[in-house]
Parts: C-alpha cells; structure tokens; sequence
C-alpha cells in the first residue's frame, strides 16, 4: 500500500511540474496577445484621428 501511494505523489508531482509549465505558457501567450490587441486599437483609433483630422 505504502508503494502505491508513494507511485502516486510522483505522478502528482511530475502532473504539477507540466502542468506550472503549460499554464505559464498559455500566461505569456495571452499576455503577448492582449498587447497585439491593444496595438492593433490604439493604431485604429489613430487611424480616425488622422482621418478626421484631414477632413
């Protein structure tokens, strides 16, 4: 029983190990991506400006 139970903590904790990792990687990805979205606002929002700007 003791082996069992010893085989599960080091799947749980190799689960956790991969799991900090994707979960850091789906963090970076989304941040990464909430900037481009911020970006791509801001250069639209420049784009009326010029746009009502010259009219």
């Amino acid at each position: 029983m003791v082996e069992i139970e010893e085989k599960l903590m080091n799947n749980h904790q190799r689960y956790v190990e991969c799991n900090e990792k994707t979960v850091a990687g789906h963090l970076t990805f989304r941040k990464a991506n909430s900037v481009c979205k911020i970006n791509v606002k801001a250069s639209k929002s420049m784009q009326a400006l010029k746009k009502e700007s010259t009219q």
